[in-house]
């Protein structure tokens, strides 16, 4: 599977152009680097809302979010 970047609630690539970018950079060093960058995306992409949103994804919503990305949870 080749995987796509979560574009919910924000597209983390094209648009909006937002904040979430900076996830996009993250997941596609992941994708392109995975031996560099083997640790999960998930607990960063948590970390991230809870930061800048100020609201924690629950672990269902992030799971379907992380499913499409083509990376390990």
């Amino acid at each position: 599977m080749i995987g796509v970047p979560p574009d919910v609630p924000f597209g983390w690539f094209d648009v909006p152009p937002s904040l979430n970018r900076l996830l996009g950079v993250q997941w596609l060093a992941r994708r392109l680097h995975p031996k560099r960058f083997p640790e999960p995306l998930a607990p960063v992409v948590k970390a991230f809302h809870t930061r800048h949103y100020r609201r924690t994804p629950r672990d269902a919503e992030l799971r379907a979010s992380m499913e499409a990305t083509g990376l390990p949870r």
